[in-house]
């Protein structure tokens, strides 16, 4: 017998997999190990290391390990103890591996990740995981990380993928024949690329299909003359859920990066698959199948080719180094299915059935000479790149009544055994659908990254445009102006920017523009050019010609949707039909058409011009066909629809009602809706929809599909500019379905859809003015978080709000923020800081970066890609300022100092985390669970960022702000409530930023003059009623304390008790407790009235050091250039009774042409004041100019302080 070392290599808190993995040795020795003539043993630290007085624990075990054949690490939430060199001992034995594999290809190498480990409950343990998610992220790239769910429960356990790989191994290591080698072909055992295949292949992926549009010159376009760049914001943060969970964790590494001008890079989609297996989802049109080709071209050419027009910095692809030597093996799905082994009811299958199929599928069709025994050794050597295109056309049922069987079903069962198998191989897997195509628990169990695809950004669209256009004109120079006058014409379109985020849709804009430089306004329409333009350019130059081809094509289209006419049978649409299947839908048509389609010689005849004449009809393998993209089917049925449809309203209603409940009829009825308005006008959609709306709204249990399709209708309308039109039944019935949705917790996916449009139409929830007026408490933006005892951090330290505090109900929508933008808020410099002021030169914005971004921008999304200074002029223009983080927890976690919002129990999908799947921010409020238990804030868990005031890290990174509440790509130990992370202040590149606006509990300005009248007049009645009140008033204040006039009030930078400071108008401020933690700057009554200085100040130094203070100052305003000490443009002099001894001066901030001293003065503990108010806090001087004349302003509170003394 063969004996194969394994080395278990791990932390010290796996101990339970550990355990198992002799249960799961045990098995495959029984079984597989006696076939092949191997015997499995396992190497443990804890059992065969003998323990050594001496030498460090990692030596020890050094010394101790044998040679072995296969190293098994295991992580699960600790990282481990660090040893000389490196992180941990789990980490050192890795690397070490690694090594030998790399000097003699052994030891075969294996690493599980526990996928959700425990969470951790303190910052130490959570700076281990993020250890961890770093490690795992490291090494991933080498396909040689598997992640379990469980320890042994299920398919997805340590347990059961430990004794599947394990079983592989042993026939590896015994070169035996696997069981079923006798029927399905033999691997080579040196697998090859095959010049002829890959040549055919990339010429054939090179291709561009331009929809039959014949360019004007004649350039010659392929794939990577026009090719831009892909991105994903989904997958990008995904270690967002570890960013900021700890000082030291990848929180830090983070805001050290940002601290360093690293602005985060967009997450390349080619980039992200080089670096390990995906699931690509995507809307029609963005790309998904272009991607999958140019990535198996790229893999053909081995290397980059330089661009024509080259891509910004940022959005420059690199070729993956992963892909050197791999077989490229793309499946188009739609074309594969029925090679699918099936039965009636069948809903499963084998993984060797999936490969006997793709083997039967090469052998039958035109593969360059491509065999399934080459793809086989490859995917068995780990050297495999295979691409399986459009999970959702491949129909999810299939036959009639008891023949009916289940092929997208069957499809991703058997994927999401064979992808594991495939991926620890080493193989490359790329599995795309649309997003309907796989629900949340088929994803799940597919196991791969899901990585959706961007909506093309402005940056991205011009650069797709200017390498269009420099391949349409023969003179690139002029090209590339009408590129750029393209985008200013799109840009200045409201309707066409959503269009253009789409690559299918702006590569088609393009071709249009270049013919007439006039563009549709809105997507039905531009559809309807697209297959105008591309018939009229097959079938010059009869225009009944085409109208009947288009005819045509229509039947063709609602035959493979329906399968018949308007009431086919067919479920969901198809995207494939066979020819016999045309042949029928055409003969149908004929006998409905009778008229237009007189003179057919043959139905083949008919059937073969549409094929090769269209240009939107294209034939496939074996006899099968299919239009260039679904989306032109789908056009092509709602158009054929609404011919048999007519006028028919009644009967338009019933097929909505009917076929929205089909995911896949979406775009169809969209399209319909669009053609309905079009052919009849606006009002007419209006009335549709006033009719199908409560249709829609009234089960208790709404279809959420439907809904959406009611949802798209109303957002068409909106495009039209219809929203001031819409009636009040139709808003109100809409308004009742999206607020079932919300509460009943539909799919998120349809939830957020719905309440977008709600937004749209215009959300009741949202107070669009976020400004205070005259009494704050009564706005309805805002919620009070009373005065209390609340905790802080994760220990629960416990701390007090002083005053009671207002802040805003939920984060900062698009709506409230537009508000800002409307009112000047970017050119008033009374809302900025000098540092946000001096920011906003620098960056010349005028709006948040992500305003524009479809993703992003709805009225009720949390507004989003703002920088600090942003958030803080704009809670300065509503009348406050932006939180600490002390009252961010107090808001959040209540007096009870919950985990979470809503409680200390977390439970996946409760917010916008990592776990709901959304993969981008949400409208806010539609997570009716995480809503906060003590004060009923919206979203303080995921969804967005909140800013802070505070530091993050003031000593390691310094200017580095708090950011808190995790966002949308938070996994739970991120949402939880004593986890932070940080950013700098300029930073608006994470797309997880919101302001939440906190305003300390504080009046308007009528309230403030109320209030001091309020101190006046009980002033006033103690100095007539009270002799020893009035004696002290008068030591305090002077004898003419009670001379001021034209009092207001300035808001200026918040100060605390005690600070002194001095105006640019030449005034002097003392403030006493009353006014700490106030948000305004003196907050002091003040006005030009002379006063008599008494010992407060002195005109003179000589007279002011005969007055002291109460509380052991002297403050002595002396002129400018007098005195060793003193400013050249003046300065305060704040002195105690002790001698200048006891001064110490902390520090100088010199701010242009104004400088600020901070002063701190020992205080008299004899003083009846200072024992009144505590520790005296810091002073702050400001020195503006010659203060000879200064007045002295003083606030009403310190006249109360006579009383309070008492």
């Amino acid at each position: 017998m063969q004996v194969v070392r394994i080395f278990v290599s791990s932390p010290g808190d796996v101990r339970a997999e550990r355990d198992i993995l002799d249960t799961a040795i045990d098995e495959v020795n029984r079984s597989e190990g006696e076939r092949c003539g191997v015997v499995l043993r396992s190497f443990r630290w804890e059992r065969d290391v003998a323990p050594h007085v001496g030498p460090p624990p990692q030596a020890v075990v050094d010394q101790a390990t044998p040679p072995y054949d296969i190293y098994l690490g295991i992580m699960a939430a600790r990282f481990g103890t660090p040893t000389e060199g490196y992180g941990s001992g789990t980490e050192k034995e890795f690397q070490d591996a690694m090594r030998q594999w790399a000097e003699r290809e052994r030891p075969w190498i294996m690493f599980y990740f526990h996928k959700s480990p425990p969470l951790p409950q303190t910052s130490k343990a959570v700076s281990q995981y993020a250890k961890v998610v770093r490690f795992r992220e490291k090494i991933e790239r080498r396909g040689i990380v598997c992640q379990y769910e469980s320890v042994s429960d299920g398919e997805n356990s340590f347990l059961y993928l430990a004794t599947r790989h394990l079983r592989e191994l042993v026939q590896r290591f015994g070169h035996a024949p696997p069981a079923d080698a006798a029927r399905r072909p033999t691997a080579p055992a040196a697998p090859i690329l095959p010049a002829g295949y890959i040549s055919w292949l990339q010429n054939r992926c090179g291709e561009l299909e331009l929809l039959g549009l014949r360019l004007k010159h004649g350039q010659g376009v392929r794939l990577n003359h026009v090719y831009t760049p892909l991105t994903t914001q989904g997958f990008a943060e995904g270690i967002e859920a570890i960013a900021g969970t700890a000082k030291t964790g990848s929180g830090l590494r983070r805001a050290t990066q940002r601290a360093e001008g690293d602005e985060s890079r967009p997450q390349m989609l080619l980039d992200l698959l080089g670096q390990r297996s995906l699931y690509v989802s995507g809307d029609p049109g963005t790309g998904k199948s272009t991607f999958c080709r140019w990535t198996v071209w790229l893999v053909c050419q081995q290397t980059l080719p330089p661009a024509d027009v080259a891509a910004p910095d940022a959005y420059r692809e690199t070729f993956p180094a992963a892909f050197r030597d791999r077989l490229p093996v793309l499946i188009r799905l739609r074309d594969f299915w029925p090679r699918l082994p099936h039965s009636a009811g069948a809903r499963t299958m084998t993984v060797e059935q999936l490969e006997d199929a793709l083997a039967a599928h090469l052998a039958q069709g035109d593969w360059g000479g491509l065999s399934w025994s080459c793809v086989a050794a490859h995917l068995e050597r780990g050297s495999a790149l295979l691409i399986l295109d459009g999970v959702d056309e491949v129909p999810p049922l299939v036959g009639q009544e008891r023949e009916q069987w289940y092929p997208r079903e069957m499809l991703l069962n058997a994927l999401a055994a064979a992808v594991a198998r495939w991926d620890a191989a080493g193989n490359r897997v790329l599995v795309t659908s649309r997003p309907y195509g796989l629900n949340e628990d088929q994803r799940r169990a597919l196991g791969l990254p899901h990585a959706p695809i961007d909506a093309l950004d402005a940056e991205l669209q011009q650069l797709l445009v200017r390498r269009w256009f420099y391949r349409l004109s023969e003179d690139h120079a002029q090209g590339l102006k009408t590129a750029d006058e393209m985008v200013q014409h799109v840009r200045a379109q409201p309707g066409l920017g959503e269009l253009a985020a789409n690559p299918l849709l702006l590569s088609s804009m393009c071709i249009i523009y270049d013919e007439g430089k006039r563009l549709p306004q809105d997507r039905y329409e531009l559809y309807d050019r697209i297959v105008d333009t591309v018939l009229h350019k097959r079938y010059p130059p009869v225009r009944e010609r085409v109208s009947v081809i288009r005819g045509r094509l229509g039947a063709v289209a609602l035959g493979m949707h329906t399968g018949g006419g308007p009431e086919g049978p067919r479920a969901s649409p198809e995207p494939v039909a066979s020819d016999a299947e045309i042949d029928e839908t055409l003969k149908a048509y004929r006998q409905q058409d009778g008229a237009t389609e007189q003179g057919w010689s043959s139905m083949v005849e008919v059937r073969e011009d549409l094929l090769t004449q269209t240009g939107l009809l294209v034939s496939r393998d074996d006899k099968r066909a299919a239009f260039y993209h679904l989306s032109f089917q789908e056009f092509l049925a709602a158009e054929q629809l609404f011919v048999l449809l007519g006028r028919n309203e009644d009967a338009l209603q019933q097929v909505f009602l009917r076929r929205g409940p089909a995911a896949g009829w979406r775009n169809t009825l969209s399209f319909l809706f669009g053609c309905w308005i079009t052919k009849f006008n606006v009002q007419a959609g209006v009335e549709l929809m006033q009719k199908l709306a409560p249709q829609i709204a009234a089960p208790a249990s709404p279809d959420w599909n439907l809904a959406i399709v009611l949802s798209d209708c109303l957002d068409i309308l909106l495009l039209l500019g219809r929203r001031a039109t819409l009636p009040d039944d139709l808003r109100a019935a809409y308004e009742s379905l999206v607020k079932t949705a919300i509460q009943r917790e539909a799919p998120v996916e349809q939830r957020h859809a719905l309440a977008a449009t709600w937004g749209r139409l215009g959300d009741p929830r949202i107070e669009a003015d976020l400004r205070i007026g005259d009494v704050p408490e009564r706005h309805p933006g805002y919620v009070l978080v009373p005065a209390g005892t609340y905790c802080y951090g994760d220990k629960k330290e416990p701390f007090k709000i002083e005053r009671p505090f207002l802040i805003s109900r939920y984060p900062v929508t698009n709506s409230q923020f537009a508000k800002f933008i409307e009112s000047g808020g970017y050119g008033e410099r009374q809302f900025w800081s000098e540092e946000g002021w001096r920011w906003l030169q620098r960056a010349q914005v005028s709006e948040p970066k992500y305003w524009r971004d479809p993703r992003f921008n709805a009225p009720n999304q949390p507004v989003v890609g703002i920088s600090f200074w942003e958030a803080e002029a704009l809670a300065k223009w509503a009348g406050g300022r932006l939180p600490t983080e002390r009252e961010w927890e107090a808001a959040a976690r209540g007096p009870k100092g919950y985990k979470y919002p809503w409680g200390d129990r977390w439970e996946d999908g409760i917010c916008n985390s990592a776990e709901a799947g959304l993969k981008r921010t949400s409208a806010v409020g539609i997570f009716p669970r995480s809503k906060s238990a003590a004060f009923g804030l919206e979203d303080m868990a995921g969804n967005v960022f909140d800013w802070c005031v505070g530091f993050y890290d003031p000593k390691n990174q310094p200017g580095v702000r708090v950011l808190r509440g995790g966002c949308w790509s938070s996994i739970p130990a991120a949402v939880a409530r004593p986890s932070a992370t940080g950013s700098t202040p300029g930073s608006g590149s994470t797309m997880v930023v919101v302001v939440c606006c906190v305003f300390a509990r504080q009046d308007s300005h009528r309230s403030v003059l109320a209030a001091l009248l309020l101190y006046l007049l009980s002033s006033l009645l103690l100095f007539l009623f009270t002799p020893a009140a009035k004696r002290r008033a008068k030591t305090f204040l002077g004898p003419d304390h009670g001379q001021s006039a034209d009092r207001h009030v300035d808001c200026g930078p918040l100060l605390q008790a005690g600070d002194v400071e001095l105006r640019p108008d030449r005034e002097l401020s003392a403030f006493p407790p009353s006014h700490a933690g106030r948000p305004f700057g003196d907050a002091a009554v003040r006005g030009p009235g002379s006063l008599d200085p008494g010992p407060l100040y002195s005109r003179s130094a000589a007279a002011a050091e005969r007055h002291q203070h109460p509380a052991g100052v002297v403050a002595v305003p002396v002129p400018a250039g007098q005195g060793p000490a003193l400013h050249r443009r003046g300065q305060l002099r704040l002195r105690h009774p002790r001698g200048e001894r006891n001064r110490q001066t902390v520090g100088r901030l010199d701010q242009g042409d104004q400088s600020r001293q901070v002063v701190r003065l020992p205080t008299d503990p004899a003083s009846p004041l200072n024992k009144a108010w505590g520790k005296l806090p810091a002073c702050r001087m400001r020195s503006l100019g010659n203060i000879e004349d200064c007045k002295c302003a003083y606030s009403a509170s310190w006249r109360s302080l006579a009383s309070f003394e008492k």
